[in-house]
């Protein structure tokens, strides 16, 4: 029994010591972006993308947004299980651009997010959402590539197709 204990406490060990040196060799910088099509006018999707007040409203994985006082644009947006990513808004071309950045250093995470919403001609907007991220812990960059890049700005972009009635499936750049 103590030997049967044994063996499996240091196969635990030997999983969590690859996992954290597999994630050691993960670079923490990444590059990612996925792209969508709808059958909507560029001002009425920027309209809604721009709105960060109102992602909660119908992105699921929001359930809040909260507007700080003080310098320039900043959100707290709070997930569906209450946890807490500050954002400020570092760029803001209308109605073509504007860019996202984390700002809670504490987090496992962090990075910005450009969303790009082009006319693409006959009525249609193309939006593209381009992470360019860092992911601090090695734990969590295996996580992430098992996860993938992409997932939660598929979700986004998804969701945002849904809001005009459209079923999108995101293209991703790279």
């Amino acid at each position: 029994m103590k030997r049967n204990l044994f063996l499996v406490l240091i196969v635990f060990t030997l999983i969590i010591a690859g996992t954290y040196l597999v994630g050691m060799m993960l670079p923490v910088a990444h590059q990612a972006a996925s792209r969508i099509t709808l059958s909507q006018p560029r001002d009425t999707v920027w309209a809604v993308v721009r709105n960060l007040g109102n992602h909660d409203r119908w992105w699921p994985d929001v359930a809040a947004m909260e507007q700080l006082e003080g310098e320039g644009e900043r959100w707290v947006q709070i997930d569906d299980g209450g946890g807490r990513m500050p954002l400020r808004v570092m760029v803001d071309i209308p109605p073509t651009q504007f860019i996202t950045e984390i700002l809670d250093a504490g987090l496992p995470f962090g990075g910005t997010w450009t969303y790009d919403v082009v006319p693409a001609g006959d009525g249609t907007t193309v939006v593209t959402v381009t992470e360019e991220g860092y992911i601090y812990q090695p734990f969590f960059r295996v996580a992430s590539v098992v996860i993938g890049h992409h997932r939660t700005m598929d979700r986004f972009l998804v969701a945002l197709g849904e809001v005009f009635g459209e079923d999108v499936t995101p293209v991703h750049l790279y």
